[in-house]
């Protein structure tokens, strides 16, 4: 099906986390340690978020870095948690919920700057890896041909975001060809990278 893209919604940050077992405190720290053996971290599948962002930390740094594919997040963290697996690249609020109590160690956030609930934690740019800035998308689109009075009004209630989803989130409501032109970037971006890395799906 043909869609026009409407608005994005939101856009959720990416994180590199490791189990508190592993000898890592830092992004450096990790590489070098992956130099000796490759370090594997969960995803939830090839060519997805995480494992996109890993493929491009290992070819900016030269680390090397093996994607266990897991059917959840949760299952990932909670198996870094128990000693199973030493990585995780994926959903900040996920890492977030375990990374006071120590269970997990942040090591960098994909967000352009630090973050206030974790401020102690850097974010890929300043550590000199701006191509890791990523913010997941999520967005709404409707079928191609919709008239344009519908595509108005759909846009309108998206915009009138409650408080309630607002606490929750942080909004990112854009017009139809802001959010189409920022599609299309990103696409190119990855599409690049994909491409050089060599990644499948699966």
């Amino acid at each position: 099906m043909n869609l026009t893209l409407l608005t994005a919604i939101f856009r959720a940050a990416q994180v590199l986390a490791v189990a508190k077992s592993v000898p890592a405190r830092s992004v450096t720290e990790l590489v070098s340690l992956s130099e000796k053996r490759p370090v594997a971290y969960g995803t939830v599948g090839r060519g997805g978020p995480g494992h996109i962002l890993m493929e491009m930390l290992a070819g900016e740094t030269g680390g090397r870095f093996e994607n266990a594919v897991y059917r959840t997040e949760a299952t990932v963290v909670q198996d870094m948690i128990g000693g199973a697996i030493p990585g995780f690249m994926g959903s900040l609020m996920l890492a977030l919920s375990q990374h006071p109590a120590g269970g997990i160690r942040i090591l960098a956030l994909t967000t352009p700057r630090r973050i206030a609930a974790r401020p102690e934690v850097p974010c890929f740019a300043e550590l000199g890896l701006s191509a890791l800035t990523f913010l997941y998308c999520h967005g709404l689109a409707v079928p191609a041909g919709t008239r344009r009075p519908v595509v108005e009004r759909l846009h309108s209630a998206v915009a009138m975001l409650s408080e309630a989803v607002r606490s929750r989130m942080t909004p990112d409501v854009t017009s139809p060809a802001e959010f189409t032109a920022s599609i299309q970037r990103e696409t190119a971006a990855l599409t690049k990278m994909i491409e050089e890395r060599g990644i499948t799906a699966g």
